[in-house]
């Protein structure tokens, strides 16, 4: 599967390497990556498209349904696969509807 939608302007990527860290009374810090990929891409990203457009958006992520990976390329232009567990869809104005997902890399 392949997400093929581009977002509006202004999408924003987080990451938060999952690390694990042992803390010693003197301050000492020794900190080790919790995997091999600890550091995975979050995008918060708005479509804003007319009614069929955000019909086909929200079709698709009901279908993959938060566990079904997909395969997308970022506004970086990085590929890699993807899951969307959280989406929203509002209308914005007549005939023009508004979906903001978080879409979280995934390694398989």
């Amino acid at each position: 599967m392949e997400f093929i939608w581009k977002p509006d302007l202004g999408a924003e990527k987080s990451k938060k390497p999952s690390v694990s860290t042992v803390k010693f009374n003197d301050g000492y810090e020794a900190r080790i990556p919790n995997s091999i990929n600890p550091s995975l891409r979050v995008w918060n990203c708005t479509f804003t498209n007319n009614l069929q457009t955000a019909n086909e958006i929200d079709e698709f992520l009901n279908k993959a349904n938060g566990t079904t990976a997909f395969d997308w390329i970022d506004p970086q232009g990085k590929k890699g696969k993807f899951v969307c567990r959280e989406w929203k869809m509002n209308q914005i104005k007549f005939g023009v509807f508004q979906i903001t997902a978080v879409l979280e890399e995934v390694y398989e």
